[in-house]
């Protein structure tokens, strides 16, 4: 296979044509095949309309699209003619918008009409109708003088391209964080650092002969990095909503062999594939990352699916650096080229089996977080400091302990929220939880916990889990409140909200116990609050 699917040869721009055989399928979008060839004209054509308006190397272009052909297209045409892609999260609003718009300055914003909404009524100082254009831009909104329509980038056949050579080594997109502190941050990465991270789909087992159902946005580095391996490595792409039944229907119709998810979507496939079992037996690689996984829900997992769950660590930052592990729960193996330390609050390497913050190093790390052009920020000597805790035992396996800021200190003690829910979400009648600590007083901070249980339990379920833990758990790391709820606050990576929840907790705790709760908070033991 080629080195690199973006030729650079001396003088050349980045292509899509290093593949030897021009029907290589690349993905399928509701049930359309791109393949490289057709990609490749497609990638063509919108590179020459960026350049017909005047875009340039390092000029910011606003992505605002759902999975689809269109917002491949738009990446690598981005990387074709050396402008810098910038993703938009589809989940905020206009208000959130304006300020990441404002501080990207974008040259050129590419949406959908639904989408659209939470940026038309946007400052044309900062974004001019010249400036926005629309995949499915109506006739009435072009002729009213609004945003253009896709098409009209489209139409530069004739147009060459100017021959120069793409520094692969300045930023080439710009993701957003998930923001849950602050504004969020724009994590840049280069053409090397991107190729880097998807040649490590190799250590997934990813490549030809694999077919992905693919639900993960391409807004976020999870479906970017798909979108990537499938180009660098041969895997093909089916394309589908993050609906738990159509990721079913996607695998059984189209015979996929390997699905890429986050925690939070495992356990309602396991539900959907209970109440209505599909033909899935095709299915031979499940993995999940982007936050921690039980073991519980792997557990759950094998028991409806032909094989496992595994669990790998990633982040937009160094999402390469993890594979996923061979045992169960928050557990990760190294991928080579990867340079990792564990180090404790004074800077000093930890010992093995002793948990520490995570540093990364390698290729396929960050550039750093982007301010303005030509300002990059968040590496010190190339180092990643990831904020994550983690431990390595014996065998070199990586297990997630959790968040620096998200311990919960009780007592002095350090309790790992992670361990705790990973405890609770072994209980069959746990769908989901979330640990949390609230502040107290006298001990610092208690631990509480929300909990969404599965259709059909008891009102005495909650006494079950608790009594169920004990047995599990250190006393001290009991939760001394357990509240029912019907799901759990989650940011726009789908990852848990965990300041939503401890302020939902918080809330909870005020307004004490009401009839109106399905199922009742349950008081902690008097011995175990007293301590």
């Amino acid at each position: 296979m080629p080195d690199d699917l973006w030729r650079h040869d001396a003088g050349a721009i980045p292509r899509l044509d290093a593949f030897p055989r021009t029907d290589t399928l690349v993905f399928i979008s509701n049930g359309d095949p791109w393949t490289l060839a057709r990609l490749d004209v497609a990638v063509d054509r919108l590179a020459a309309g960026m350049v017909a308006v005047g875009i340039r190397p390092g000029d910011r272009v606003a992505l605002h699209l759902r999975n689809g052909p269109e917002i491949a297209v738009a990446y690598l045409a981005c990387f074709r003619i050396g402008a810098i892609a910038a993703p938009l999260n589809l989940r905020i609003k206009q208000a959130e918008l304006e300020d990441v718009l404002q501080r990207l300055q974008p040259r050129l914003y590419l949406g959908q009409h639904d989408l659209y909404v939470h940026v038309a009524g946007i400052d044309r100082s900062l974004l001019p109708d010249t400036a926005r254009y629309l995949v499915d831009a109506n006739r009435t909104i072009v002729a009213q003088g609004g945003p253009q329509s896709w098409a009209k980038l489209n139409c530069y056949y004739d147009l060459v391209l100017p021959i120069g050579s793409i520094d692969r080594r300045a930023p080439a997109v710009l993701l957003m964080t998930s923001g849950t502190t602050g504004q969020p941050k724009f994590v840049a990465h280069s053409l090397t650092s991107l190729t880097d991270d998807a040649d490590r789909g190799r250590y997934f087992g990813m490549g030809r002969g694999q077919q992905m159902a693919m639900s993960l946005p391409m807004v976020h580095i999870s479906g970017l990095w798909l979108l990537l391996v499938a180009l660098r490595r041969g895997m093909q792409l089916v394309m589908c909503d993050a609906d738990p039944a159509v990721i079913l229907d996607t695998v059984e119709q189209y015979r996929c062999n390997a699905i890429c998810l986050l925690p939070a979507l495992a356990s309602g496939l396991i539900e959907a594939q209970r109440t209505r079992p599909r033909e899935v037996s095709c299915l031979h690689l499940a993995v999940s990352g982007g936050d921690a996984l039980s073991g519980g829900q792997q557990a759950a997992w094998a028991k409806v699916f032909p094989c496992e769950l595994h669990s790998f660590w990633g982040a937009t930052e160094a999402i390469g650096s993890f594979t996923y592990g061979a045992s169960r729960g928050a557990v990760s193996r190294l991928c080579p080229n990867t340079q990792m330390r564990l180090v404790d609050e004074d800077g000093a390497d930890v010992q093995i089996g002793q948990a520490g913050e995570m540093l990364l190093r390698g290729p396929h790390v960050m550039l750093g977080y982007w301010t303005f052009p030509g300002m990059l920020t968040g590496l010190e000597d190339g180092w990643y400091r990831s904020g994550d805790l983690m431990r390595q035992d014996a065998e070199d396996a990586v297990w997630f302990v959790g968040r620096l800021k998200d311990l919960i200190v009780r007592a002095g003690s350090n309790i790992s929220p992670v361990e705790v829910e990973a405890a609770i979400a072994t209980h069959p009648a746990v769908a989901e939880v979330g640990v949390a600590g609230v502040d107290d007083p006298v001990l610092g901070q208690r631990v509480m916990a929300l909990v969404r249980v599965r259709e059909g339990a008891t009102s005495f379920v909650l006494s079950d889990i608790m009594a169920a833990m004990s047995g599990r758990l250190a006393d001290y790391k009991l939760p001394e409140r357990l509240f029912a709820v019907g799901s759990l606050p989650r940011n726009g990576n789908g990852k848990l909200d965990r300041r939503q929840l401890t302020a939902m907790l918080q809330e909870r705790l005020a307004i004490g116990m009401t009839t109106r709760e399905p199922l009742q908070i349950l008081p902690g033991a008097a011995a175990r609050t007293s301590q």
